[in-house]
């Protein structure tokens, strides 16, 4: 009899935030998490460590876009303190400083719920955030952060301290770390759990914390290198990851989407035993496709950012109406810093739309011809898989990592040269231009590769994945004790010879 796809115990995804404006790291993070429900029937809790005071309505707005599902549920750290105590523990936390704001200080602002106060912050002369003091809706304290212990006035020293429900101190630490693995440590107390950390911040955060029961993964969603240039030196990953390559041994295992990325981090670090590839999943249509007669127009679905070059796009889809009659359309979803640049770029086109960010625009890839990928880097590029499903044929430079692990050029889809826009202008021409039959043939490659990533399949990867990493963990915990237990044996024997 086949194994369950996920092994027992309670299933975590632990990131930083749930951004409104999300990006291809919380969509995989959130998909896993319905394919974790749907396809093995575990709980999954989506575990955040910002401080947004929305999270209630965050999670409506994702429940009514079909983001998050029965069996999974948010967990943000500063709501869940408001209506739960952290155990106590025997140290005092009288020892950190403590010094809570008062609503009449010198810079000092507000954060409120209606007319709730659940956060106080209190500013340096140029803008910097030097505490932080959070509220439970009853209005007592119930978590002081301070920043500038060391040199007042100015960011340097750090003092966390949690309040009980008087608002007296109960637990401090001098970093936050400590407060993010308190609240883990509670979560799980008394039952074997599984961590998947997806954010590379909260990674470095948790880079220390280890627990017996209590398997940690960390999944690498984008490049490691600068704009996904090749790296030959641990200098050269870049700064946001570099803590973490350091300590890759931190983690149970360490999953990458693709086996090209594994295989570099391996070269790279000299370490392979702990790293795994899993490639994101999909869930397969299924409705019937969509006739060639009823698709239309290229899409984007990107963060409207300097990495993923939306205006090559824009660029390549004008050249092709240049010669094509009658023009291809552009619908752009996303939003980001390039927003006001891009609009002004496409100026009075009526060919090229512009739209803000929306979950439920991949609904359109249905009826799209043309999926247009223009990003300096994909860690794998889910949005790739989401088209080829649907059948929407995908264009793509060939960039670090996951567009060329996916497409097969000609076939299921096209590759461009990295940042060639004449040549991306082309694969769309030659895309949209040749015969309806040899459309169809590509839609229908690009659907059976698609396939291939089903949630059954990724769901049963995961499976298979941790359940090594706990036999990984369990092994070098045994190592460790055994170790230690020798080191304590020549230290008495050591004494008793003096």
């Amino acid at each position: 009899m086949p194994s369950a796809p996920l092994p027992a115990g309670r299933h975590f995804a632990v990131t930083w935030s749930i951004p409104d404006d999300f990006g291809g790291m919380t969509s995989a993070l959130l998909h896993r998490s319905r394919a974790f429900r749907r396809e093995a029937g575990v709980d999954v809790a989506v575990l955040t460590l910002d401080d947004r005071i929305d999270y209630a309505d965050v999670e409506a707005r994702l429940r009514e876009a079909g983001e998050v599902i029965d069996g999974v549920s948010l967990l943000n750290l500063y709501d869940w303190l408001r209506s739960h105590p952290l155990p106590a523990t025997a140290t005092p936390a009288t020892r950190h400083p403590f010094r809570p704001l008062r609503a009449d200080e010198d810079a000092v602002t507000d954060v409120c719920s209606g007319e709730t106060v659940l956060r106080r912050e209190r500013h340096g002369p140029g803008g910097e955030v030097l505490q932080v003091d959070h509220y439970r809706r009853d209005g007592s304290l119930v978590l002081s952060d301070r920043r500038d212990l060391d040199r007042p006035g100015r960011p340097a020293g750090r003092s966390v301290v949690v309040c009980d429900e008087e608002g007296r101190p109960q637990r401090g630490w001098s970093h936050i770390s400590g407060l993010y693995a308190a609240w883990i440590d509670a979560l799980t107390t008394g039952s074997k759990a599984w961590l998947i950390v997806d954010s590379k911040t909260t990674a470095r955060h948790l880079l220390g914390y280890r627990r017996r029961g209590t398997v940690m993964v960390h999944v690498v969603h984008g490049a490691h290198g600068r704009h996904g240039a090749a790296v030959t030196e641990p200098a050269e990953v870049v700064p946001s990851r570099r803590a973490v390559f350091s300590q890759l041994h931190a983690f149970d295992a360490v999953v990458f989407l693709t086996g090209r990325q594994r295989d570099d981090v391996a070269r790279l670090t000299g370490r392979r035993r702990r790293l795994v590839t899993i490639p994101l999943g999909i869930t397969l249509p299924v409705a019937p496709p969509r006739a060639e007669e009823e698709r239309a127009g290229a899409v984007v679905l990107a963060r409207l950012s300097a990495l993923k070059r939306v205006d090559h796009a824009i660029a390549a889809v004008q050249r092709v109406n240049g010669v094509l009659r009658p023009p291809l359309t552009l619908d752009i979803w996303g939003d980001g810093s390039r927003r006001a640049s891009l609009a002004s770029r496409i100026g009075g086109d009526p060919a090229i739309r512009l739209h803000h960010h929306d979950p439920a625009a991949r609904e359109v890839l249905p009826q799209a011809s043309v999926l247009l990928v223009t990003s300096r880097s994909e860690g794998f590029g889910l949005v790739i898989l989401e088209a080829m499903a649907a059948g929407c044929i995908p264009v793509a430079y060939d960039v670090p990592y996951g567009p060329g692990e996916i497409i097969q050029d000609g076939r299921n889809g096209m590759l461009v040269a990295d940042g060639d826009v004449d040549a991306l202008a082309e694969a769309v021409r030659a895309v949209v231009s040749q015969p309806a039959a040899a459309r169809e043939a590509q839609r229908q490659a690009a659907r059976e590769r698609a396939a291939q990533f089903s949630d059954e399949r990724v769901t049963r990867l995961w499976g298979r994945a941790l359940r090594r990493a706990r036999r990984r963990s369990m092994w070098h915990r045994a190592i460790a004790g055994v170790a230690w237990r020798a080191r304590r044996w020549a230290r008495v024997r050591g004494r008793a010879r003096r």
